[in-house]
């Protein structure tokens, strides 16, 4: 919004941006344009039962001269009542005069934080309350305006504190420059884009969050190289991300930028060899041990890889229980796992189902937390073909089952979609073996609808067909060896050839 256009909007536009701000359904509230009664109003109709806001225009104009701010804080107040209850409260005639100071000032309060959402400034306030009737003493119904100043004020500060608290993550130079009122739309314009990009993956908030920058000369600005290179990592431009983090790291060395660099590029599988001059410094800190071994596991180099996590997992057994403890703990495990695997030792993985089971009640602590999303999969992965490597058909279907039902809540990625595969390969196998028609039958469709991978695809498609050819549903079998063949089949095209 402009100043200069500011004026121009009328009470429903306002409240319009109010409820969105706050995200409430604008039929939740009935506005009612009403003259002559020189005031704004928060009632419930005595029949309908609906929250009404009452306003006067014309005391708009006569007040202020139809000034916007003023508009946006009397509405927001209003909207206040009903959202706090109060309007409930004097339908039910719970009145007196301190609650309703205290019912006002927190609508003041409301009122505030809403103007700070609109791009308000404190001068804006404080304009409001020098045209605002004042109570005429300390008993009124209202109180006092320099109190109701000081509620407004709290709320925009409080909403401009959780901003910076937002923006200091993002970069260090922001809390000079937050009071400024363009540089603060831009910024809170481009996060919000992220965010529409996050929900919605549409492509069209990604160039709005660029265009902001492009447009803004931010790219230029050595205060913002933060922001963007949080922009892109939210939106998974990671060698751009990539390059802004080298710097800093070639600027300065540390365990703190080490630790960037390394979270980077084991997230986005980069490969670069400054993670070969970050192994070289002797560190004891554990989570830049872990991170230089789960890089050289990424890029194929096993006994470096084990080498770097036994030293992580040294430095952090004793410690107390951490995501961090989780996350080196599971790769301690899988490297004993694929150790024995390799020596075809298929008796011996006693040690990394201890320290995966002990990782995942560490784990079930923090079932909202991103890096329990990120790691939990390999952990569950891993139980279950323990399991099935030792005939275990029972741990098979937990582990398993609770891997693929979070893998489809989840977005799919290459290695969701291996885990994926190898999970309904052993519940069909286990259930094959236990001869449970419906079950196998079950995971082969399953396995069809979730899995993308052409080779996988062929796989399960030709097992349901062989299944419905065993069933005598000759029909069904042949549609399901033409889908195998589609997909690559070899066999199951010469199966329909020589039909």
């Amino acid at each position: 919004l402009k100043n200069n256009h500011l004026s121009t909007y009328n009470s429903n536009s306002i409240i319009k941006l109010i409820v969105e701000k706050i995200a409430i359904n604008p039929n939740t509230f009935q506005f009612i344009s009403c003259d002559h009664i020189e005031n704004a109003i928060a009632l419930i109709h005595p029949e309908s039962q609906n929250r009404i806001v009452m306003y006067d225009n014309n005391y708009f104009s006569s007040i202020t001269g139809n000034d916007y701010w003023f508009k946006v804080f009397v509405l927001s107040h209003e909207i206040a009542h009903h959202l706090n209850g109060h309007t409930i409260q004097m339908k039910n005639n719970y009145e007196s005069y301190i609650p309703s100071q205290k019912r006002e000032l927190d609508c003041d309060y409301f009122a505030g934080h809403i103007l700070y959402k609109l791009g308000a400034r404190e001068s804006d306030i404080v304009k409001i309350f020098k045209k605002l009737p004042d109570a005429l003493s300390e008993n009124e119904s209202h109180p006092k305006n320099y109190k109701r100043l000081n509620y407004a004020l709290k709320g925009f500060n409080d909403e401009l504190n959780r901003m910076k608290e937002d923006l200091d993550q993002y970069s260090e130079y922001i809390r000079g420059n937050i009071q400024n009122e363009h540089i603060r739309r831009n910024i809170k314009d481009i996060l919000m884009n992220i965010d529409e990009y996050n929900k919605t993956n549409d492509i069209k908030y990604v160039n709005i969050a660029d265009n902001i920058i492009n447009q803004n000369n931010l790219k230029n600005d050595q205060n913002f190289g933060k922001i963007i290179y949080f922009i892109d990592l939210k939106l998974g431009r990671f060698d751009k991300a990539f390059q802004y983090i080298l710097q800093k790291y070639k600027e300065n060395p540390d365990e703190k930028n080490s630790i960037s660099i390394l979270e980077l590029m084991t997230h986005a599988f980069l490969q670069d060899p400054i993670v070969d001059d970050i192994a070289n410094k002797v560190t004891k800190n554990p989570k830049i041990n872990f991170m230089i071994g789960l890089y050289y596991h990424q890029t194929n180099k096993p006994l470096i890889a084990s080498n770097f996590i036994n030293k992580s997992y040294e430095d952090i057994k004793n410690n107390d229980e951490s995501l961090l403890k989780a996350d080196v703990l599971i790769a301690y495990a899988r490297n004993n796992f694929e150790y024995n695997l390799q020596k075809n030792d298929l008796n011996n993985f006693t040690l990394s189902k201890i320290k995966l089971l002990e990782a995942k009640k560490i784990l079930d602590k923090y079932p909202d937390d991103d890096y329990y999303r990120f790691y939990y999969n390999s952990l569950i992965y891993h139980l279950g073909t323990i399991n099935f490597l030792e005939n275990n058909c029972y741990g098979v279907e937990k582990y398993y089952s609770e891997l693929i039902e979070r893998v489809k809540s989840k977005n799919m990625n290459e290695n969701n979609e291996n885990h994926l595969f190898k999970s309904f390969l052993g519940l069909s196998i286990c259930s094959e073996s236990s001869e449970n028609k419906f079950k196998t039958l079950q995971y082969y469709s399953d396995a069809i609808q979730l899995c993308k991978n052409n080779e996988h695809l062929s796989y399960f498609f030709s097992k349901r067909a062989n299944f419905y050819k065993n069933e005598n549903q000759e029909k069904l079998a042949i549609q399901d060896f033409e889908k195998a063949c589609k997909y690559g089949d070899q066999k199951a095209c010469e199966l329909i050839s020589n039909k």
